[in-house]
C-alpha cells in the first residue's frame, strides 16, 4: 500500500492521552509514565517526521502516549482489524479509570499514529 508516495507504513491506534515532549524525554524517569505503567497502561513514544507532504512538521518533540493500544494495522490484509462499539465503550471506560488511578486527570481520546519504514 502506498499512501503519499510512502509504502511499508503501519498504524497504531490508542486510546491514550498526548503530551509533546522534549528530545531528551526519559520514560523511565516521567513520574507520569512509571505511574500509568504502575496503574497497567502502555506508554508510546514517536518522534513526528517531516515528508514532502508536510514539511512544516516539528521534528524536536516526542509525541507521547499513555494509554491502550487497541490495535496495530498495515495494508488491509491478515492485519486488518475491527473494534466493536462495545470493545470501544470499554477500552475508554477501562483507560479513563487507569488514568486517574495514575493521577493524570485528561481525558483520553483516540489516537493513531503511522509508523514508517524508512529504511534507514
Amino acid at each position: 500500500m502506498n499512501v503519499g508516495g510512502i509504502g511499508n507504513c503501519w498504524y497504531t491506534v490508542y486510546v491514550a492521552v498526548r503530551f509533546l515532549e522534549k528530545e531528551d524525554y526519559d520514560e523511565e524517569q516521567d513520574p507520569r509514565a512509571v505511574a500509568a505503567h504502575d496503574a497497567g497502561l502502555e506508554t508510546y513514544a514517536v518522534r513526528p517526521r517531516a515528508t514532502w507532504l508536510d514539511d512544516d512538521v516539528d521534528e524536536s518533540k516526542l509525541i507521547v502516549l499513555f494509554g491502550t493500544k487497541l490495535a496495530l494495522i498495515g495494508d488491509g490484509g491478515e492485519d486488518a482489524t475491527c473494534v466493536s462499539a462495545e470493545e470501544l465503550a470499554r477500552a475508554f471506560e477501562e483507560t479513563q479509570e487507569k488514568l486517574r488511578r495514575a493521577g493524570i486527570d485528561q481525558a483520553p481520546a483516540i489516537w493513531t499514529h503511522c509508523d514508517i519504514d524508512l529504511g534507514d
